[in-house]
């Protein structure tokens, strides 16, 4: 019974996510589910979700969309929990179709939280030629500047992303893709 709220309660936000406004910044979240894992408050309050929370006030264009973001040891969604059951040392899992990102809570950062978000982008923001742009840029090694970035074109788009919006360098080294983010989320 306990399951089957919770798919009603997301179900009520994907309907109407004003439901879930910040009234301090204008901007709408997304459904944020977490658990605490019974650490005092005051720790917890510093992290990833207090971080996300951040980067959403900072870019609120980017996480558009996204219905839901859940900060736990596992995924409760039964879709991204298969995925996560191919790969338990995983950060963190986006999933296009129903636009829910999770976050591990033992192994999740601030950059697997916008890498995250990152693939978001891609299926939300990016056109075809934008998508096609990409995938000739993968094939030049260069550009994969992680192991993760080595793996799929999209994993690559989102670990530049990370490092577009959290590295102040990367202006410099990837200048190409620099312009194009810049372009491409203009506010």
């Amino acid at each position: 019974m306990k399951k089957y709220s919770l798919v009603v309660l997301s179900v009520l936000f994907i309907v109407n996510p004003f439901l879930f406004s910040n009234p301090d910044t204008d901007i709408t979240l997304p459904v944020i589910k977490s658990e605490s894992r019974g650490i005092p408050e005051q720790i917890f309050s510093k992290s990833p979700v207090t971080k996300f929370k951040q980067f959403a006030r900072l870019y609120p264009k980017d996480i558009e969309g996204i219905q839901e973001i859940e900060f736990s040891s596992q995924p409760t969604d039964p879709v991204l929990s298969s995925e996560y059951k191919l790969v338990t040392t995983i950060k963190g899992i986006y999933h296009p179709i129903i636009r829910k990102i999770w976050i591990n809570n033992y192994l999740g950062d601030i950059e697997a939280i916008v890498h995250e978000i990152g693939h978001h982008v891609w299926y939300a923001k990016l056109t075809q030629e934008h998508q096609a742009q990409w995938v000739q840029w993968f094939a030049d090694k260069n550009l994969h500047f992680s192991i993760t970035a080595s793996k799929r074109v999209t994993d690559m788009f989102a670990e530049h992303y990370m490092a577009f919006r959290l590295h102040r360098d990367y202006k410099k080294q990837f200048p190409v893709q620099f312009r194009f983010f810049t372009d491409l989320l203009k506010k």
